[in-house]
């Protein structure tokens, strides 16, 4: 789409049958990834470049408390209690990726032994239930996704 204004792209999408709502759900799951990505790198190879144990535990804490700048819980809250079920299905994934991929993995690899398994085990249990809240979101099985996210927060608690 070639346009000089948002007039333009307005005119664009309307006479070419362009739902802009969805352009919208996408700009808002593309800015949630960023931001996500910027706080909880999941690239992270070497040992030494892990961020520290303190950092990542505060992580889980304020996503827990609800003061983290992505606010992930409380919005999948939102999404539930306003059956924005193409936004839990995106986030989910997100959250998986860049959380768990990111602070959790951080954390169980600087433990050893039987604390790293137990770091491991949360983790996969935290993907576990996000799969399982995808999938009750994909099938829109309200009451099921709001006991999954129960879940998913108590995954964090262990």
């Amino acid at each position: 789409i070639k346009s000089n204004n948002s007039k333009n792209f307005k005119y664009y999408a309307i006479n070419n049958n362009i739902d802009t709502n969805n352009i919208k759900k996408f700009i808002s799951l593309f800015t949630s990834i960023a931001i996500i990505n910027s706080i909880y790198p999941y690239n992270i190879n070497a040992k030494s470049d892990l961020p520290s144990l303190d950092k990542c535990f505060n992580a889980i804490r304020k996503e827990l408390d609800g003061t983290s700048e992505t606010k992930s819980f409380i919005r999948l809250d939102d999404d539930l209690t306003n059956d924005n079920w193409s936004d839990v299905i995106a986030f989910t994934r997100e959250f998986d990726a860049g959380f768990r991929g990111g602070v959790l993995k951080s954390v169980w690899k600087q433990l050893e032994g039987e604390k790293k398994d137990k770091g491991i085990e949360l983790s996969n249990s935290f993907t576990y239930d996000l799969i399982a809240l995808n999938k009750a979101a994909r099938e829109k099985r309200k009451d099921d996704a709001i006991v999954l996210l129960q879940q998913v927060k108590q995954d964090l608690v262990k």
